[in-house]
C-alpha cells in the first residue's frame, strides 16, 4: 500500500483531503453536541479517537515526503533596514 500511495501524488493529496473533511466533519459535530449542552454520542467518542490515531500514520507519510536540506540562498529573502 506505502508504494501505491507515495507514487502516486493525486492520490496522497485526495487521502490527506479526505481526512482534512472527516476532521471537519467530526470536530462540526462534536462542537454542536458541546454548544446544545447535549451529551456527546459514544460513537462520535469513538470517532474522534480513531481519527486522532490515524492522524499520526498521516503525519508520518507527509513527512517522508519533505525535503530537510535548506533552501537555495537564491531564494531566501532576508530583510536589511537600511536598504
Amino acid at each position: 500500500m506505502q508504494e501505491i500511495v507515495n507514487g502516486n501524488p493525486a492520490l496522497r493529496r485526495t487521502l490527506y483531503t479526505v481526512y482534512a473533511i472527516a476532521g471537519l466533519i467530526l470536530g462540526a459535530t462534536q462542537v454542536g453536541f458541546s454548544a446544545a449542552e447535549a451529551g456527546q454520542p459514544l460513537a462520535l467518542t469513538v470517532a474522534l479517537a480513531v481519527y486522532g490515531f490515524l492522524g499520526t500514520a498521516f503525519g508520518f507519510a507527509a513527512r517522508s515526503k519533505t525535503d530537510a536540506t535548506p533552501a537555495p540562498q537564491s531564494t531566501v529573502y532576508r530583510f536589511h533596514p537600511e536598504d
